[in-house]
């Protein structure tokens, strides 16, 4: 009786604790954080780190601190098309579709449509001692090297700390984590524009 009550109350506590988590995602209007981004390839694995800011709906910057030769480069989107700054050329330059290596560093942005949806996964993680519940979808746009999204959310907080992307076989091939994440601050749209 006390394991059937134990039992019943675990289930309840995490599916409100899932509930929670989904309405802090969709209650997220903006945020800034530091994403420190780990790319694994053939050929081992490339680190970025950069800021991120992010505003509904779909306005983005991101200023990339690591590696040195891309310090100071900025991507932003301002819903329309990419504007790219790139301080060693002293150059400014636009894009209607991001290349390679732009990709990359925007994989690290929450898009919180991926994990609001219908077949998204909930479950309870621990990750080197800290409890998190996590979100895992799969990708509309996918491929063998990126199948999976997963977003770790800390259980106390319910702050995004970890954002992993998986390929067909589950292997990480991206790996981000987020660092002074501030969930809704006040973001001026000029802050989305590079002059």
């Amino acid at each position: 009786m006390v394991i059937i009550i134990f039992v019943f109350f675990t289930s309840c506590s995490r599916k409100i604790a899932y509930e929670d988590v989904k309405k802090r995602l969709q209650d997220m209007k903006s945020y800034a954080t530091q994403a420190d981004i780990d790319i694994y390839g053939n050929k081992g694995v490339s680190h970025y780190k950069v800021v991120q800011y992010f505003k509904e709906p779909n306005l983005i910057r991101i200023e990339t601190i690591v590696p040195s030769f891309l310090k100071g480069k900025i991507l932003v989107y301002d819903g329309k098309r990419y504007t790219i700054y790139h301080p060693i050329i002293e150059q400014r330059y636009f894009l209607e579709n991001l290349k390679d290596d732009d990709v990359f560093i925007f994989l690290g942005v929450i898009d919180k449509r991926i994990f609001l949806k219908e077949n998204s996964i909930f479950s309870s993680k621990r990750v080197d001692g800290k409890e998190y519940i996590t979100i895992k979808s799969e990708l509309d746009e996918s491929s063998a090297y990126r199948k999976y999204v997963e977003i770790y959310f800390n259980s106390v907080n319910l702050i995004p700390e970890i954002m992993t992307f998986y390929d067909e076989k589950e292997n990480i091939r991206v790996n981000i984590v987020y660092k002074e994440f501030k969930y809704n601050p006040t973001i001026q749209e000029g802050l989305f524009k590079i002059q």
